[in-house]
Order: C-alpha cells, then structure tokens, then sequence
C-alpha cells in the first residue's frame, strides 16, 4: 500500500514536471516568436535606410551647397580677371598662377563638401541604427516582462519612434542649410 503510494506521487511529480516542461517551453517558443515577429516588423520599418538611400543624402548635401560654391568662385574670379585687365596684366604669368589658386581653392572646398556630406551620412547612418538597435532592445525586453509594448499585428511598432527621428534628423538638415555649412 505504501509503494503504491510512493508510485503514485511519483507518477504524479513526474507529470507535474512534465506538464511544468512543456509550459515552459511552450512560453519560450511564444517569446521567440515575439522576438522574431518584432525584430521582423523593425527590419521592415527600416528597410529603405539602405546605402541608396544614405548616398542620396550625401548627394543632396553637396546638390545643396555647391550653387553658392559655383557663385563664390564665380565672384572671385572675375574680381580677380578685372583687376588683371585694368592693370593689361590678364595673359600675364601672374594672372595664371593667380587662376590656379582660385581653381586649386575651389577643388579644396569641393572636397572639404564631399566630406561634409559623408561626415553627414555617417552620422545619420549612426543615428538610424542606434534608433534600430534600442528598438530591438525594447522588444526583447518587453518579451521578458510579458507585457509587449504597443503593437501591430502582434509585433512592434516603430512608426512614433522613426518619426521622432525623422524630424530631429530634418531639424538637423535644415540647421545644416541655414547655416552654409
């Protein structure tokens, strides 16, 4: 009677564990999926920040600036071919040098451009995937509390997020515009 009873409360921890197992791994496949359903629907989110589209960027940084780059060296150098023709100094070998400075000046601030525009892309590149990254935190961390944050579909939606961003990366453009730079 005794060993009937030692094997029947064995039999039933015994199920009592397996019941608890499969619980268990029941909740861990719904948190993956969760996971992978969530970081799926960021990947989505943020498909079109693509190298395309951090070189269109930098493309439009340079598009921006280089109008008042042309008119600058414009300016220059027909100040520079007047005070040459005053003087009837124009097919001198001072006027040549004097013009392949200003043509020297102006390679310089192209490339000094071009850097700023990559300096800019990388910096929105940074910016994209740190924003990528904590979004991807906060879905695993909602996994692990249970209690996902707001959704679409059963994953996450980053629409609030990328929106933020989107405008404090356009204030920052437009910052860039204003000032010349």
């Amino acid at each position: 009677e005794r060993l009937a009873f030692e094997d029947e409360r064995r039999r039933g921890a015994q199920g009592n564990a397996d019941a608890t197992g499969a619980q268990t791994r029941a909740q861990a496949e719904a948190r993956q999926k969760f996971i992978d359903d969530s970081y799926s629907n960021i990947d989505q989110q943020f498909s079109g920040y693509d190298d395309a589209f951090y070189g269109d960027f930098a493309q439009d940084y340079i598009s921006s600036r280089l109008p008042k780059l042309d008119q600058q060296y414009d300016d220059q150098r027909r100040q520079t071919r007047f005070g040459f023709t005053d003087r009837g100094n124009e097919q001198s070998s001072a006027a040549a040098r004097q013009f392949r400075r200003l043509a020297q000046a102006r390679a310089e601030e192209e490339g000094n451009l071009a850097n700023d525009a990559m300096s800019g892309a990388v910096s929105l590149r940074s910016q994209i995937e740190a924003q990528r990254a904590q979004l991807q935190n906060q879905a695993l961390f909602a996994s692990l509390l249970a209690k996902p944050p707001p959704v679409e579909g059963g994953t996450v939606e980053p629409g609030f997020a990328l929106k933020n961003l989107t405008t404090a990366y356009s204030n920052w453009y437009n910052s860039q515009l204003s000032s010349g730079l």
